[in-house]
């Protein structure tokens, strides 16, 4: 458990900050295309506020990971160079972007259609840090950080709870009609379907990495009942916000419960990340 302990910074950090970009991509989506009229509370006031302060905290939780907050900076110094400072990099920008917009979005959507623009930008910051952080977990050096599913698995969290969490900010408000809730839904059940194959994706990976172990049936055990967690989870509190969405009326109780679901399943996702060896596999004690 030590490993998971020491690591909880990066488990906040890659299940929330990913989370946040996804939410911001979808709602630029929804807003630049004038999904319904009242789109625009969706990136202004206190919901944009929120995700800016959670993707802030997100960020500088990632930061002591290293011990010393301070010690950040030296993240900087590979810039260009290094997937890990592309990250941190993007992941600033990103941050920088967002209040910025949140801070001067009201004045101007009151002058018109100018504010599409840097919120097209905000989006294009979500979706570069999102790239970024998928391209950090892809090193050669480390056999399951290597692989497509393990790095891929940031854009479907992005995706997943983007969409997840713009759904119960509609259901709260009572905003947009039934085409737009059911067209979440129709995206929630494709990003339910990637997340699921990802699981097994992982699951086959760490199969192969710990077969020549004397106690690989265990490791395997202990990785699939995660695994199984974590679909369960998701099948589940996708099912469940639907259901929320796709009511008479929308109700939030449900919406909130398949949502909270959902991310205990992300959450689950980056513990077993960091309860095994991510480059050989096996478990850390």
């Amino acid at each position: 458990m030590r490993s998971v302990v020491s690591e909880w910074p990066l488990v906040v950090f890659t299940s929330v900050a990913p989370l946040c970009a996804g939410a911001w991509i979808v709602t630029a989506l929804l807003a630049l295309f004038d999904v319904f009229p009242e789109v625009t509370l969706l990136t202004t006031g206190f919901t944009g506020t929120f995700f800016c302060l959670l993707l802030a905290a997100a960020l500088a939780c990632s930061t002591l990971h290293l011990g010393k907050p301070a010690a950040a900076l030296r993240a900087f110094m590979r810039l260009g160079n290094s997937a890990v400072s592309n990250e941190v990099f993007a992941g600033v920008l990103f941050v920088v972007a967002c209040c910025l917009y949140v801070l001067v979005s009201q004045n101007l959507i009151a002058a018109g259609d100018m504010w599409k623009i840097p919120l097209a930008f905000v989006a294009g910051c979500a979706g570069l840090f999102v790239l970024f952080q998928c391209l950090a977990y892809r090193m050669r050096t480390v056999p399951t950080w290597h692989s497509p599913s393990f790095s891929v698995e940031f854009a479907v969290i992005a995706l997943l709870g983007g969409v997840v969490a713009e759904g119960v900010i509609l259901c709260g408000g009572q905003l947009g009609d039934g085409t737009v809730r059911q067209g979440l839904v129709v995206a929630e059940v494709l990003c339910c379907a990637a997340a699921v194959f990802v699981v097994h994706a992982q699951g086959a990976v760490v199969a192969k990495n710990v077969r020549r172990r004397r106690d690989a049936y265990r490791l395997l055990e202990q990785w699939n009942v995660l695994g199984a967690v974590r679909v369960l989870a998701i099948v589940a509190g996708s099912t469940l916000w639907a259901f929320g969405m796709l009511g008479a009326s929308a109700s939030l109780t449900w919406a909130i419960t398949g949502a909270a679901l959902v991310m205990a399943a992300i959450v689950a996702g980056r513990y077993s990340f960091y309860r095994f060896y991510a480059n050989v596999g096996l478990p850390q004690d």
